[in-house]
Order: C-alpha cells, then structure tokens, then sequence
C-alpha cells in the first residue's frame, strides 16, 4: 500500500456521519462539541429537534449506539467503524442516511482508553 503524496484536507465541518461511545446520553453532547460536528452550546437543541437522527441533517449513531446493542467491553469501538463504513457504501437499509464522504467514529473504555477514527470516502 502506497501513502498519497498530499493527505486529504478537512475540518470538522466536513463530517457528515459521526458514531459515539454513548453509553451515557450526555455523551452525544459533549462529545459531538469536541469533535467539532455542532458549535458549542448547539448539540443539545439539534437532538431535541431530531437534527442527529439517521433521518437528520447530521446524524450521530444510526445503528442505535450502546444503548440499543449494550456496552460490550472491546467491541464497541469496532461497531462504530461498522456502521459508519456501510453507511459510506449505502448499505444500511431503512436507517441508511446520505452516504457520507467524511465519517468520525469515537470509542472509549478501559480507564483513559479513547480511540477516534477518520475515514474518508473516495469517489
């Protein structure tokens, strides 16, 4: 595998899809500030509005997240990946959103264990 000569430029306004360690809910707040997918104090209003559902202009967790599948220890980070890779190749059905070209997935566990992974589609 050969690295590109120019690695791909974007900021946090870029990302169209992004899946959260969201075994506590507050986590899609805070989180989805950090990464930079909703301004500071935003994040809050867009869930009450439905803006992070998988029908929402910024989704956030189409598959459910830990709530709906439970917080198996080592796993979690690796269904984040999942779902956001068949959400780039269309292939999540009734809950498939517009296929992202940027996907942010973030995973935590383990004491100060965090992982986030950028993955970019090509065209």
């Amino acid at each position: 595998m050969t690295r590109p000569t120019r690695w791909p430029t974007w900021t946090p306004k870029d990302i169209d899809y992004l899946g959260l360690h969201d075994v506590l809910v507050e986590q899609h707040i805070y989180t989805s500030e950090k990464a930079g997918y909703f301004e500071p104090g935003e994040s809050w209003r867009a869930i009450i509005e439905g803006r992070t559902a998988f029908d929402g202009d910024k989704p956030i967790n189409t598959h459910g997240g830990c709530p709906s599948m439970g917080n198996v220890y080592g796993i979690s980070g690796i269904t984040e990946i999942g779902e956001a890779v068949l959400q780039m190749k269309g292939e999540c059905g009734d809950r498939q959103v517009r296929p992202p070209k940027i996907a942010v997935t973030h995973a935590m566990g383990g004491g100060p264990s965090y992982g986030v992974t950028v993955l970019q589609r090509r065209d």
